[in-house]
């Protein structure tokens, strides 16, 4: 799993942030299943977006690093108020242990109190 962070200030409200399960290789999704962290070969960028097929999307950063978390590129990212890229929303992605596996089912025969 992996979590995106960055300033509550310019990210709030904003629906790709938040926590991405690993699909394996190159690609997470958001839990809920709306957006996608991928890496584009094509471009050499690690991208949020809607379709890991598309190389597009709102974040992206020009790194080749094997794993998001070890992105040293600064991320920059789509202000839908001006119509430009900014850098300045000082995201990261880190690293985060999912949920916890369900507790074992009890093993013998099952006692009912009546």
């Amino acid at each position: 799993h992996y979590k995106i962070l960055g300033r509550e200030d310019v990210f709030e409200g904003a629906p790709f942030m938040g926590t991405y399960v690993d699909q394996g290789g190159k690609v997470s999704v958001k839990e809920g299943g709306e957006f996608y962290l991928y890496f584009c070969e094509e471009k050499a960028q690690w991208i949020v977006g809607v379709d890991p097929n598309s190389g597009e999307g709102w974040l992206y950063a020009e790194d080749s690093a094997p794993s998001p978390t070890l992105v040293k590129a600064v991320w920059n990212y789509w202000d839908c108020q001006t119509n430009t890229w900014k850098n300045d929303g000082e995201v990261k992605i880190v690293k985060i242990k999912g949920p916890p596996p369900p507790p074992p089912l009890p093993i013998g025969p099952q006692t009912r109190d009546e």
